[in-house]
């Protein structure tokens, strides 16, 4: 032994995760030569499945960020926001990645994975702890980091706290809400605690970031989505299957109650003008659980779906490629929760575009008692605003849309997306 070295090999299950290295995704595995030329291109339907990181500037951008392309040398591809900041980026103030499409629940690796991912995004670990969400999903704790790290190359907690940031930055810059609101909000515990971690990430002061909304103007946001988007068809679905007294659906908006733990107000939908994002407007009310909103407006209107990847993969059966073909940009419409869906599919759509009784009545009224509290709670502070949507946000007409359906005037063919 002496004077001679001897190699000792240690095998080991899995090496660890780091979230520096570049393109590690188990949900997509990034080809640095084809992300290049989606961000030449500035191809749409990239945007939000990956980033790109500019090591000269220390930034990261969405693929159709309206800057000049970077050199080629000073790219390097992320498969998610909390990877580039992971690595030491900070997020571009042009392009705005937090107004990126978000994956969705099909583009993960395994179930638990977009468990995970959708619990955070619903702010699971801003009031609860980390072993909360394992137990709630019934893994470990240590399973559920190491399956997070396997996914997006970070841990649960730098995922929340970059969904936190972003979120906060949304409503900085869209929204003119109090930064004690915004930090409130986003899931922060303090406001002290928002403003060290938004300067060490972002080397910013949030007040840096304020927009220009008007106060008098309302709580509004922009959700981005992949186009081409069936809007027409989507708001044709939910017509028929909207529930009196607490949604609304005309040729053009999307209109509804919302109740989420003690808020509750109201939201209107609509498509934005630039035709690549939903215009959402929210009373005040809900302003402490925007983010929630947010989240479950992208489900109910599946803002996350891929639809080149859709139509690519219907297309390959010769019935549905004329489907297709005729009617690009289809989704998949949700629901705000599990219980709304479950009173959808015990009801039974009707040719006057409300659910049939068919054990739906029971659950209705109760989904209707819940959501018209909603009406009567916010009625102090949206009287003036809530009297121009009709049968939501008005108490008086929230009773009697409970015994008549919502006007529609189908068409033949219309309801089928």
């Amino acid at each position: 032994m002496h004077g001679r070295r001897v190699a000792i090999y240690i095998h080991v299950r899995k090496w660890r995760v780091f979230p520096g290295w570049i393109g590690y995704s188990g949900a997509m595995l990034l080809d640095s030569n084809a992300c290049y030329r989606a961000v030449r291109a500035r191809d749409r339907r990239f945007d939000g499945r990956f980033f790109v990181a500019v090591s000269s500037t220390g930034i990261y951008c969405r693929p159709i960020c309206p800057a000049r392309p970077p050199k080629r040398e000073n790219m390097h591809f992320y498969s998610s926001a909390a990877a580039a900041e992971g690595a030491g980026y900070r997020p571009c103030l042009r392009c705005r990645p937090e107004r990126a499409p978000g994956m969705g629940s099909v583009d993960a690796a395994s179930r638990l994975a977009s468990a995970v991912i959708a619990g955070i995004e619903e702010h699971a670990l801003s009031s609860a702890r980390m072993g909360e969400l394992a137990a709630s999903l019934g893994v470990s704790d240590r399973h559920l980091r190491r399956v997070t790290e396997a996914e997006l190359g970070v841990s649960p907690i730098e995922l929340a706290q970059t969904q936190r940031l972003l979120l906060a930055k949304r409503l900085l810059s869209d929204t003119s809400l109090k930064l004690t609101e915004i930090a409130f909000a986003a899931g922060f515990g303090s406001v002290r605690r928002f403003n060290a971690l938004f300067k060490s990430r972002y080397g910013l002061n949030p007040r840096s970031l304020r927009g220009h909304a008007d106060p008098a103007g309302g709580l509004r946001c922009q959700l981005e989505f992949r186009p081409p988007l069936a809007w027409e068809n989507l708001l044709a679905y939910l017509r028929l299957r909207a529930i009196p007294g607490v949604e609304s659906v005309d040729a053009t908006h999307y209109r509804r109650t919302v109740a989420i733990d003690e808020h509750q107000g109201w939201i209107a939908v609509s498509l934005a003008a630039s035709g690549v994002a939903l215009d959402v407007e929210l009373s005040q009310s809900l302003a402490p659980v925007i983010g929630a909103v947010i989240v479950r407006v992208k489900q109910l209107f599946d803002l996350s779906a891929a639809p080149d990847a859709v139509s690519a993969s219907l297309s390959q059966d010769s019935k549905l490629k004329v489907i297709v073909r005729r009617l690009p940009g289809l989704r998949v419409p949700g629901a705000f929760d599990g219980f709304e869906l479950a009173v959808r599919r015990r009801s039974r759509p009707t040719s006057h575009g409300q659910g049939g009784d068919h054990d739906g009545g029971t659950l209705g009224a109760r989904l209707r008692r819940r959501d018209c509290d909603a009406i009567h709670r916010t009625r102090s502070i949206d009287s003036g605003r809530a009297s121009t949507r009709g049968g939501v946000g008005r108490p008086d007409r929230c009773a009697r849309n409970h015994r008549r359906p919502v006007p529609v005037h189908r068409r033949a063919g219309e309801g089928r997306p």
